[in-house]
């Protein structure tokens, strides 16, 4: 996903159970989110520099979800 510098980026992880690994990283590879077995929780990303963007969630026997929203 293209994103600008900047833009801030909604996260909300619900895990019930399970493991979930959530990546967040640039088009370097640069990773400027990781959460491995990331518990539930709601946070903000902002967006360090414009690139195009890997949203990535693994799970092991996971139940919940991950979503990502762009509010700025």
């Amino acid at each position: 996903m293209k994103l600008e510098k900047g833009t801030i980026i909604d996260v909300i992880i619900e895990s019930k159970s399970g493991s979930i690994d959530v990546f967040v990283e640039d088009a370097d590879g640069e990773k400027i989110y990781k959460g491995d077995n990331a518990a539930s929780g709601e946070f903000s990303l902002e967006i360090p520099k414009t690139s195009t963007y890997k949203f990535s969630v693994k799970g092991n026997n996971a139940k919940g979800g991950v979503s990502f929203k762009v509010s700025k």
